[in-house]
């Protein structure tokens, strides 16, 4: 019988290094066991109770990341969703023995789970793991599920470190990654959730379109949080794909759009308040509608190119610069790379734009490549000079004095080449 007391305490040691797989690897297994799965929580909680070790408890917050990540799909969160009280850490909170940067890094990690396993319990839903599920529920649901992923990713961006503390914390930089995986799928079904949302805008009633709007707000600011946050990942040599979302710049033609609807009468009967409707609303709504249209092509195309994206990483082929739009219109298209050419993971962040690939190549065959240096131009190749070849003389066809005047021109050929370069070096 696999001992989890040992497995536990192997992962979570004092050491400052991540959690080896020969400890978190049986774990992860022992999930899929409930019996075995009470015995890996038990031995969990007693390591984050009776322990007031900061690399203890952030390493036993980083083994539940893993069981939820990657144990038995929903069996983790179902259960800290019911037990949230394993996330009150305030003997160590309490503890003086800590600097106060070490404390506020431990607390909002573990606040980040916290609300992950909450909202789980409201909606019995992984956002991550099935977020196909989420994509197909009803508009009202749909509302209160992408304002719950809002205060999910809004939690997790406040995990904030500085390049300094995450290449010299081991620990740390292995809680990052696992929060950049966690938060570009998150931003995706964000992403897809808003579009659906705003698809079906004018269609909705006052209450809920101005509900709409402000969730819509909401993941215009939420953007910006994590467009900053992945470029902490790019600073420290991460990987991190390119990341792109519907238009931010819907908020005035929704505002004028209620607006309008807001100040429709009331007292009058339903037919004519159908018209003035019609009349009121024409212009504003058209303008936003305009907009929404875009969308619903970025829609389109986001769909169409995630499976392009996905046919060409099964076949691997290279690249070309027909494809280069294709991969612009993907939110989430990974670093381009060719068989030749790959961007070092550790490459000067400044080097580069971290969110749009750059690319160099030949136009002439159609073929391009990552341009590490980011040149943001297209290189041609040299010209090589030709050699001057000599023209036989032996037909017998010629005349004899286009015989003679090849015979010249060969003499004066060899002439030349034949000739020393130092006249040139004399007039510098």
């Amino acid at each position: 019988m696999t001992s989890y007391n040992k497995l536990v305490k192997g992962a979570t040691k004092v050491k400052m290094a991540p959690p080896k797989q020969k400890y978190v690897d049986p774990i992860l297994l022992g999930t899929a066991n409930p019996m075995e799965f009470e015995q890996i929580v038990s031995q969990l909680t007693a390591r984050i109770n009776n322990c007031n070790i900061w690399s203890v408890v952030y390493k036993t917050l980083i083994v539940v990341h893993l069981m939820i990540s990657i144990g038995e799909q929903g069996v983790t969160l179902r259960y800290f969703a019911k037990n949230l009280e394993f996330f009150n850490l305030e003997r160590i909170l309490n503890s003086s023995k800590w600097s106060q940067n070490d404390l506020v890094a431990l607390q909002r990690y573990d606040n980040y789970l916290k609300i992950r396993c909450r909202e789980f319990g409201k909606y019995k839903l992984d956002f991550i793991r099935d977020a196909h599920v989420f994509l197909n529920k009803d508009n009202n649901l749909g509302l209160e599920m992408v304002e719950s992923i809002l205060d999910i990713i809004k939690t997790l961006v406040r995990n904030r470190y500085s390049s300094y503390d995450l290449q010299n914390n081991p620990v740390l930089m292995y809680a990052f990654k696992l929060l950049i995986q966690d938060l570009l799928a998150l931003y995706n079904v964000l992403n897809e959730g808003v579009i659906n949302l705003l698809e079906s805008f004018f269609d909705l009633d006052y209450k809920d379109a101005e509900w709409t709007l402000t969730v819509y707000k909401d993941f215009v600011d939420t953007t910006e949080d994590v467009v900053a946050y992945l470029k902490i990942g790019k600073s420290v040599g991460m990987q991190i794909p390119v990341i792109k979302h519907i238009t931010t710049k819907l908020i005035r033609s929704l505002e004028d759009h209620l607006h309008n609807t807001k100040q429709q009468p009331q007292s009058q009967s339903q037919n004519i308040n159908k018209l003035k409707t019609n009349d009121t609303n024409n212009s504003s709504k058209s303008a936003a509608e305009q907009r929404l249209q875009q969308i619903r092509e970025q829609k389109r195309i986001l769909q169409q190119q995630l499976q392009e994206s996905n046919q060409q990483q099964q076949s691997l082929r290279t690249p070309t610069v027909p494809q280069q739009q294709g991969f612009l219109n993907n939110p989430f298209t990974p670093e381009l790379t060719t068989p030749n050419t790959r961007i070092s993971s550790m490459a000067s962040p400044q080097s580069y734009n971290p969110f749009t690939p750059e690319w160099t190549g030949n136009l002439t065959n159609g073929t391009a490549n990552v341009n590490v240096n980011n040149t943001g131009m297209f290189t041609f190749e040299t010209l090589q000079p030709q050699q001057l070849v000599t023209t036989p003389t032996n037909n017998p066809f010629l005349m004899q004095h286009e015989m003679q005047q090849q015979q010249q021109q060969q003499q004066q050929q060899q002439n030349f080449m034949n000739q020393p370069y130092t006249q040139g070096y004399n007039n510098i």
